[in-house]
């Protein structure tokens, strides 16, 4: 009888491992320049750094017709792959930043578009010149189970 019962415990493990107890996993978290053309569609990541010059990122946003901005992302799996039990995509994103005044600011959570990624615009200015963090987090809908991701670092000078 209890050989059964273990066996029986193992095989049920065993598939919802295979099923459910898949773990969502991050494919790439940066902080550059985006092109949004298809902003809903595909993540278009036109340049990709931890050096950003204020005076660039200014004539980024006065280009005419540019559909380009300052961002960070998170890319992770398709939403279709994390659905809850009522077919709404299970993890949304949050950001939380630390400017180089050391004040800090949370955004979100914020839900992933259906090929799986999120971004969010960062606005500086030149009060804000310095080291930036960028915490990167994963919440689930239904549990609020926040996980960290990721961290990146970037300098903002002149």
């Amino acid at each position: 009888m209890k050989i059964r019962h273990v066996i029986v415990t193992a095989l049920s493990l065993i598939i919802w491992g295979l099923s459910y107890g898949q773990e969502w996993s991050v494919k790439d978290i940066g902080i550059g320049i985006l092109d949004t053309s298809e902003y809903d569609k595909e993540l278009r990541i036109v340049k990709k750094g931890v050096k950003w010059s204020e005076k660039e990122i200014y004539n980024l946003r006065l280009s005419p017709g540019t559909e380009k901005v300052f961002a960070t992302w998170v890319a992770g799996p398709p939403t279709k792959d994390f659905l809850n039990e009522n077919g709404l995509p299970a993890w949304m994103c949050e950001y939380v930043i630390t400017y180089p005044d050391k004040s800090i600011q949370k955004f979100g959570p914020f839900g992933f578009y259906e090929s799986g990624f999120s971004t969010m615009i960062i606005n500086p200015s030149l009060k804000l010149l310095g080291k930036w963090k960028i915490e990167y987090f994963i919440v689930h809908r239904d549990t609020n189970d926040r996980r960290l991701i990721g961290t990146r670092l970037f300098t903002l000078s002149e």
